[in-house]
């Protein structure tokens, strides 16, 4: 797996540390803004990395398809956007904006609350984030461990609309359904897109100066296979990112509490996917998402 954006340890974390140093007094003020996530690719590491910080809500606000309708009734002819990745994911842009006003930007300044959701990239949101002053956050995941995340959440939630499907299945082709993704059985009925499908839409991301990337690997710290130089490193750019306050001791503190004992947070290890993925699962995830793993750096080619 290349490393290349992990760095160097310890350059990394000494230019984390004099950052930090030089934050120490400052007020306890930031914007709200939105967490971003491909479903199981890190959602509540993230979240939990977030709600450990000074000043900010320990709880977030959902920002799932079902929570804009919710709240607010479509709006007939505005331009639709994705705030999701189901059948129901498309929803009017001003319903968005009007959701985003009334649960971020019209609380109070302390402590600051932020949304959590899976929002695939489209031009009108980025634009509209933009001009709500909403920065993001956007967590990535070799999709060879989300695949393995996500059959072991369906599996282990039968609320889930695949769950049943998912139990008709020999083990193997558990996973195997999740590579190539799930057609729905009939108009209405669930679907679940590819691992290749669901990358591709969040990855115009990366060249959206509004957002941070971050990733699991790094963010997930020593206890899941990373370092505690590249874990450091991380919060130390996603707090800068979102202009959140915090000394060294304070970004210490977050990075030892944040492995493990969140919901739904599995194992937590980086690369649990190669004990799990037989050849045929190594040859159809070349050809579904080959070329997503040597784009974010997860391999160099297919010799894998």
């Amino acid at each position: 797996m290349s490393k290349t954006w992990i760095g160097d340890g310890r350059r990394a974390v000494m230019k984390a540390i004099n950052w930090l140093n030089s934050a120490r007094g400052r007020p306890a003020a930031a914007a709200s803004f939105l967490l971003n996530s491909v479903p199981k690719a890190g959602t509540n590491l993230l979240s939990k990395a977030i709600s450990l910080l000074p000043g900010v809500q320990p709880r977030h606000v959902s920002f799932l398809p079902e929570d804009v309708r919710r709240q607010q009734p479509p709006v007939d002819g505005d331009p639709l956007v994705m705030v999701g990745v189901g059948a129901d994911a498309w929803l009017s842009l001003a319903a968005v904006e009007t959701f985003l006003r009334s649960t971020l930007l019209a609380q109070a300044a302390a402590p600051t609350p932020y949304a959590r959701g899976h929002i695939p990239f489209s031009p009108e949101l980025s634009a509209l984030l933009r001009r709500l002053g909403l920065r993001s956050v956007l967590i990535l995941r070799d999709p060879r461990d989300t695949a393995l995340s996500h059959v072991t959440y369906v599996m282990t939630n039968p609320a889930h609309r695949l769950h049943a499907h998912y139990q008709g299945l020999p083990e193997a082709e558990r996973l195997g359904a999740t590579l190539r993704g799930i057609p729905a059985a009939a108009p209405g009925e669930p679907f679940l897109l590819g691992i290749g499908e669901r990358y591709r839409l969040f990855l115009p991301w990366l060249q959206d100066a509004n957002t941070c990337i971050t990733r699991f690997e790094a963010l997930v710290g020593p206890r899941g296979g990373g370092s505690e130089a590249a874990q450091i490193a991380e919060l130390t750019a996603i707090v800068r990112h979102l202009g959140i306050p915090c000394d060294e001791a304070t970004l210490r503190r977050v990075a030892g509490d944040l492995f493990g004992g969140t919901r739904n947070f599995r194992q937590g290890a980086s690369g649990a996917w190669r004990q799990a993925f037989d050849a045929e699962h190594k040859q159809l995830c070349k050809a579904i998402a080959g070329d997503i793993l040597i784009a974010l750096g997860y391999e160099a080619d297919d010799a894998w």
